[in-house]
């Protein structure tokens, strides 16, 4: 059994393998992740009618939240490349984990990648194995995590983004974070190449 952390979304290029990892990869019988895609595609069936059935009775984000930063929620889903009216609809964690699948970078006015689901770990990985027709796995049941994020109450969280959004000035938050993201590439890129990959 090898274990070894992943990233869900990384930017097109990021080298985070090694001839190691490879020799690992080509190995194994089977792949576990945490969720796979057909698991997250299952689960929206599943969830789907609830969520659909919550948008019609729940108030917009933006009229949730104070008239001081629903410019800037405005904002933060049209970086996200998400339509407006569907993101200002759904509850908000489910908002939350759509933004962690998005395309945010790509107004950047500077030529560092962007960072997507499409190019992270496990969706490289899976990829592979399906292509050898070696099995995937997961640990996680999908459809309980996305149903018990359905039923978390808004109020709950709707105080922390606008706070949030209110600390986010001109981008300044986002390039606070953009900043770390780049510094724990960095960190994670020079673990991979010197080998720290250990087998239990």
């Amino acid at each position: 059994i090898y274990l070894f952390g992943t990233i869900h979304v990384l930017p097109e290029g990021f080298r985070w393998r090694n001839a190691q990892f490879d020799a690992v990869v080509d190995e194994v019988d089977e792949l576990i992740v945490e969720s796979t895609d057909g698991d997250q595609g299952g689960a929206m069936g599943v969830a789907g009618p609830k969520v659909a059935a919550m948008m019609e009775k729940r108030a917009p984000t933006s009229e949730q939240l104070p008239a001081d930063v629903r410019g800037k929620w405005r904002k933060l889903v049209e970086m996200s490349g998400l339509p407006f009216e569907y993101t200002d609809r759904v509850p908000l964690m489910i908002a939350m984990l759509s933004f962690g699948m998005g395309d945010f970078g790509e107004e950047a006015e500077d030529d560092r990648p962007v960072s997507t689901y499409e190019f992270g770990v496990e969706t490289v990985l899976e990829e592979e194995f399906r292509a050898s027709d070696r099995p995937i796995g997961s640990i996680e049941n999908f459809s309980g995590v996305l149903l018990s994020m359905v039923r978390v109450d808004d109020r709950l969280v709707m105080g922390d983004l606008a706070k949030q959004l209110r600390d986010w000035f001109n981008g300044a938050l986002i390039q606070k974070y953009e900043h770390r993201a780049h510094a724990v590439q960095h960190e994670i890129q020079s673990l991979v190449y010197q080998g720290f990959l250990h087998d239990a």
